[in-house]
């Protein structure tokens, strides 16, 4: 069983039975309204260095921390593969890694529409990180267009406008509107069991952390 806490923005911290990751640490500022990241972790993921996606100084205990795309082992193997931010923002990296049996993607703040062999390098996705709000990133139908790619067993969408966000994002309505495998969660954290994964694409919203008064 695999805990997947959704701690704001592109922020998630992945809790497996000998690992902790936390994968893009937002700095909390005016923009931001969601509780400052304090939590300890093993590892720190950052996809690319923006502010929104790069305050791994902010993480609890020693992590180490892997910036962009590489391949290391340990203590669990992982892939950075190189994306694109869109035209005008430069990269981005995609991890994928597995904990507990379970193949996790973070797409970062993918801005174009993967290649085939980009598809093909990131495989077999049972959990798939995806931003979805636009402007930075890709919008809700081009989110759409790579879960039609990647067919992940479960979504978790990010990247999205809340009440404790102050960016131009579209709000994750746009991205479920008119979809039926839709599951919306009144907690930021959920347990995923590799023996329980959904037989289809399922998506599931998780609530978003109070925000910070």
């Amino acid at each position: 069983m695999v805990a997947v806490e959704w701690l704001g923005h592109s922020c998630f911290l992945v809790t497996g039975t000998h690992v902790r990751i936390i994968i893009d640490p937002f700095e909390a500022d005016s923009r931001f309204r969601y509780p400052p990241v304090t939590a300890a972790a093993d590892l720190v993921l950052v996809t690319h260095e923006h502010f929104d996606h790069n305050n791994s100084d902010a993480v609890g205990g020693s992590p180490s921390v892997m910036r962009g795309p590489g391949e290391w082992k340990s203590p669990i193997h992982i892939r950075g593969l190189e994306a694109s931010h869109g035209p005008k923002r430069g990269k981005t990296a995609i991890y994928v890694f597995q904990v507990d049996g379970l193949n996790f993607c973070h797409l970062g703040d993918l801005g174009e529409i993967p290649s085939a062999e980009l598809a093909r390098q990131i495989g077999s996705v049972d959990v798939l990180m995806i931003p979805v709000g636009g402007v930075y990133t890709i919008d809700h139908s081009g989110a759409d267009e790579v879960l039609r790619i990647l067919k992940p067993r479960l979504v978790l969408p990010m990247h999205y406008k809340t009440e404790s966000v102050g960016l131009p994002l579209d709000p994750v309505s746009k991205f479920t509107r008119g979809k039926t495998n839709v599951r919306a969660e009144n907690s930021s954290t959920i347990s995923i069991d590799k023996d329980n994964l959904p037989a289809s694409t399922t998506i599931v919203v998780l609530a978003p952390p109070a925000p910070k008064r």
